[in-house]
């Protein structure tokens, strides 16, 4: 398995409110994005701490027998959530915080995925960029109620506003899904700094240009979302399964 990634501030934000995660081991290696909200510093606080409670759930992943990732990556979400809904309870200056999150744990072939908010996780088999994440978005539900067509969610005024978040509320409800995988498969994991600014097409070229090489691949991405505005944080992960 290869990795390749990137994040950048963009051209119209002060700071980086994502937060990625790639694993270091490979047993069970998790790749996350995590895409802050709310207040000055508060959404770089919710990814932040999305990251630490993920990292612990990672030992945990490694320490037990026979693991049941499913429930691991459920009790990842309710652990993290409750972190950053109790500390924009204590603390005035992260009211209303929340990150979206999106998690893969693979189990090869077998890749589970966590979902919440509007940052997404694509494969590619040679077939085009299928998206197995559905944004939870004022856009996204009218999309998928046949209210707008692709190009008006594209050019929507609303499509930055997120249904749900990790965080916001004292519970949350993630999206859980598993896909089975196969060499030469391709997963993109970002935040929507990178799906606001460049259509499916456009990231599908620039991956398949670049597919030996990830990191560069990963930076051609964001450089290219920067080029066409670059109006929120990009993050990106690349991973080739081989």
């Amino acid at each position: 398995m290869k990795i390749g990634f990137s994040t950048d501030v963009g051209l119209k934000r002060e700071i980086n409110q994502d937060a990625l995660y790639v694993s270091k081991q490979q047993k069970f290696p998790i790749i996350a994005v995590a895409d802050g909200m709310g207040g000055h510093n508060a959404g770089e606080i919710a990814s932040a701490i999305f990251v630490e409670v993920l990292e612990e759930y990672e030992k945990i992943l490694l320490e037990t027998e026979d693991p049941i990732i499913p429930r691991i990556l459920n009790e990842v979400f309710e652990k993290a959530n409750n972190e950053i809904f109790k500390r924009s309870e204590i603390d005035e200056s992260c009211e209303g915080m929340g990150t979206t999150a999106t998690v893969a744990i693979i189990d090869w072939p077998t890749m589970y995925i966590g979902h919440v908010g509007d940052s997404r996780l694509y494969l590619y088999a040679g077939e085009g960029l299928k998206q197995l994440t559905k944004d939870h978005s004022i856009v996204g539900e009218m999309l998928r109620n046949g209210e707008i067509s692709d190009e008006e969610a594209n050019n929507h005024p609303q499509k930055n506003i997120i249904t749900k978040a990790v965080g916001t509320h004292e519970s949350v409800i993630a999206d859980f899904s598993e896909v089975e995988l196969d060499d030469g498969f391709m997963a993109l994991v970002c935040s929507d700094g990178l799906t606001n600014m460049l259509n499916s097409d456009e990231i599908e070229e620039i991956i398949s240009r670049h597919h030996e090489d990830l990191h560069f691949a990963s930076e051609e991405l964001v450089k290219k979302a920067n080029a066409s505005g670059g109006l929120d944080n990009i993050t990106v992960i690349l991973i080739k399964f081989d």
